[in-house]
């Protein structure tokens, strides 16, 4: 699930553009033997009991320690409710609250991340390793008459594997232009050991992917969701800046046009 580095595919001699975005079908959901059945509806006669068949239109409730299992062998565990802080049903508050989810994601090299995706009432969405993941709804509700055993949380989630090409931006296109489809991600990832930042001018034409936070960050990622022209303003700060007490080396900023072409 690594990013690919460059900006086409050859194949028979033509550099073929490749921008595409799969929605997989979630083909695998571990769950406990008695619950299995109810969380896809029934299995094929060959399907293992740790194994079901989901189509491509639905989404996955987990409960805490049960995963899915990705086309790409990527898997995704509810590990826990790490908070729950939102309002009882049975009370009237001035904040609606939220509740901090955990999860673990493994990809097929057996490497494992831990994240959180905070859920306030609307959908909730974290990319990690090139899986994104939407939280959709989180119960049972709280209660002040009804304490919830953390077993019994169920949160449903939506789960979609770019299998896209990304452009990477990096330092030789500084200055100049970068051309893309709609639909196609790109990543700004000049490489080295500076800290990259980057905002978009118009975010109607260039929308900026949410991302996991953690240090050092994750290289900045934009999707191209509809024709025009925009600015890309990349930052550059030293490693250093972000330490205690913090340098006062000075950041460096630089600007890369985008040009989204329509594909129809």
């Amino acid at each position: 699930m690594r990013a690919l580095r460059h900006p086409g595919r050859v194949k028979h001699g033509l550099v073929v553009h490749v921008a595409v975005v799969a929605v997989f079908a979630i083909v695998a959901v571990v769950l406990g033997p008695a619950q299995g059945a109810d969380a896809f509806g029934a299995w094929r006669a060959s399907t293992p009991p740790s194994a079901a068949e989901a189509s491509s239109d639905r989404t996955v409730v987990l409960g805490p320690g049960e995963h899915v299992v990705l086309p790409d062998g990527t898997r995704l565990t509810f590990s826990r409710v790490a908070s729950d802080s939102r309002c009882p049903i049975d009370v009237v508050c001035v904040w609606a609250g939220e509740v901090v989810v955990a999860f673990e994601v493994q990809n097929a090299d057996g490497a494992v991340r831990g994240f959180e995706i905070t859920f306030a009432g609307r959908p909730a969405t974290e990319i990690i390793e090139g899986t994104v993941v939407t939280v959709l709804n989180v119960q049972p509700y709280p209660k002040t008459t009804r304490p919830i055993d953390p077993d019994d949380y169920r949160v449903t989630v939506a789960v979609e594997v770019v299998v896209e090409e990304e452009r990477v931006i990096t330092a030789a296109d500084f200055g100049g232009t970068v051309e893309l489809d709609v639909g196609q991600m790109v990543v700004v990832d000049p490489g080295g050991d500076a800290i990259w930042r980057a905002q978009v001018d118009d975010p109607s034409i260039l929308d900026p992917l949410p991302t996991i936070m953690i240090f050092p960050p994750v290289p900045p990622r934009f999707r191209a969701i509809a024709p025009g022209k925009t600015t890309l303003r990349i930052i550059q700060s030293h490693p250093c800046r972000y330490a205690s007490p913090p340098c006062l080396v000075p950041d460096r900023a630089y600007t890369v046009r985008i040009i989204v072409r329509s594909t129809g």
